[in-house]
């Protein structure tokens, strides 16, 4: 099987696929219809794919391209060894495939981190994208714990600092309040920089090494903070990362997404069906998301509990808590 890629102005790239009689001959009897079935699941990607003859053309968007790519090449040499086409055609056979692509083929490996980012499902693969990107300004990733959102939002800033296309990574969490925890003026102003910061100080710690993370923030190149000490400053030439932003009403929403200066992006993260506000209205997160979502100034990722990567047990928990009516947040 051979590989013809090209790439058109209009930026959709095209491959052919050319195929031998049999394999041909199975893709029209058993694999075709699988395989369309498949383009679903690359979203937020497109692609599209013809066959024609031995010739299988593919069309669209490069990574969801490769993917397919990746799929039915793995599909011919396991039928070139005599799998049945049931096998090879099988779900868990295609998700293998696109587990491989998407580690091994479609891999960031990007200056300023110790190791390469390697996405664990498709839409981890476009989020990091977008992240890197230079457009739009503002990117949300909105989905359940354990999807990777934190992670790759702290992976591309610390990348895009180390490129040089933002001088400054702000990374910034509301306090949230537990059970119990006295309400002092200034806990209610959001500016207590406490434990809870812990979580995005071992995700650093991970990419970079303890000793690049404390040179970045004795350079003043990268800082720390709680949301409310966002209010009244102005980040210029920055790239913004605001966690859990579910746990921010409206007004304080508003606040943080208004900070941004010249050349500048923000990445919101969070999870819109876990708040933990305390008789501060809605969440900011999801009414952020009906204003900004298919405009020109933002990017939308929703992930699902089926795109839980931190271990399966967590992707059957979460879809047990979400049945449970009676489970408040975690």
């Amino acid at each position: 099987m051979t590989t013809r890629p090209t790439t058109d102005p209009d930026q959709t790239f095209r491959a052919s696929l050319d195929l031998s009689n049999a394999f041909a001959g199975q893709i029209r009897s058993a694999g075709a219809a699988v395989l369309a079935r498949l383009v679903p699941e690359l979203a937020p990607y497109h692609a599209t794919l013809h066959l024609t003859g031995n010739r299988l053309d593919l069309a669209g968007d490069e990574a969801a391209v490769q993917m397919l790519q990746e799929v039915v090449q793995t599909a011919a040499e396991a039928s070139q060894d005599g799998a049945s086409p049931d096998h090879i055609w099988a779900a868990d056979a295609i998700a293998a495939s696109l587990r491989q692509a998407l580690e091994r083929g479609l891999a960031f490996r990007v200056p300023g981190l110790r190791n390469a980012v390697r996405p664990k499902t498709v839409m981890q693969h476009a989020f990091m994208s977008a992240l890197l990107a230079k457009s739009p300004p503002v990117v949300i990733g909105a989905g359940p714990t354990g999807t990777g959102k934190t992670h790759l939002a702290l992976a591309a800033g610390l990348n895009l600092l180390e490129d040089g296309k933002f001088r400054h990574l702000v990374i910034a969490r509301p306090h949230v309040f537990e059970r119990g925890e006295v309400v002092t003026a200034q806990t209610r102003t959001d500016t207590a920089y406490d434990g809870q910061f812990a979580a995005i100080e071992d995700e650093l710690t991970d990419l970079v090494g303890p000793e690049e993370l404390k040179r970045l923030q004795e350079a003043r190149r990268l800082e720390i903070m709680p949301v409310g000490r966002m209010r009244g400053r102005t980040f210029q030439n920055a790239y913004v990362i605001v966690d859990e932003a579910q746990n921010m009403n409206i007004q304080r929403t508003r606040m943080a997404v208004t900070r941004l200066g010249q050349n500048s992006r923000i990445v919101l993260t969070g999870d819109p069906s876990h708040v933990e506000l305390k008789d501060e209205g809605p969440s900011g997160l999801a009414h952020l998301i009906d204003l900004v979502e298919g405009s020109d100034i933002a990017r939308v990722f929703h992930f699902s509990a089926a795109q839980i990567v931190r271990d399966p047990v967590v992707a059957t928990l979460e879809a047990l808590y979400a049945q449970d009516n009676a489970s408040g947040p975690a």
